[in-house]
């Protein structure tokens, strides 16, 4: 075989493995169904199956509870700057009363988090609390915070 028909039918299967590629490609991507991400808020309304008085009312609770998850995000900041700061120091007490300090803070959270919850119950209507207490069983995967997204290689 002669080097020029080596070059031919190299160029020719890679031409050809190229076409198969961008085929599998398109075909295999087109045939997904969009990833469509929908916030916490949206998955709530859509299990609930709010209306739109509901919906004020939830969008109001929501920016309260953001509210008070700010306070206590920086009341946590204090607190774990002031824990850091501690170990140039070797004072137990101290050290031992700001981590108390931090679980208290961290249990406040949990509190608003709960209660947050609570007064989204208050919002539905009877026929609504079979959703509520389905919807209860995913909220730790619904609210679960998502690892950052990878970049892609």
């Amino acid at each position: 075989m002669t080097k020029t028909k080596l070059l031919i039918i190299s160029v020719v299967t890679l031409a050809a493995l190229n076409i198969v590629l961008i085929v599998i490609l398109t075909l295999g991507h087109s045939s997904r169904p969009p990833h469509k991400m929908r916030s916490p808020k949206q998955i709530v309304i859509e299990k609930l199956h709010f209306d739109a008085s509901q919906i004020e009312a939830y969008e109001k609770l929501i920016l309260e509870h953001q509210e008070a998850i700010i306070q206590k995000e920086e009341e946590m900041k204090y607190a774990k700057g002031a824990l850091y700061h501690s170990l140039s120091s070797d004072n137990q007490d101290e050290k031992d009363e700001l981590i108390t300090k931090i679980n208290i803070i961290q249990r406040g959270f949990e509190e608003l988090h709960y209660n947050h919850f609570l007064d989204i119950k208050k919002l539905c209507k009877p026929e609504q609390i079979k959703d509520y207490n389905k919807l209860t069983n995913e909220l730790a995967r619904i609210f679960a915070p998502h690892p950052p997204m990878q970049p892609k290689r």
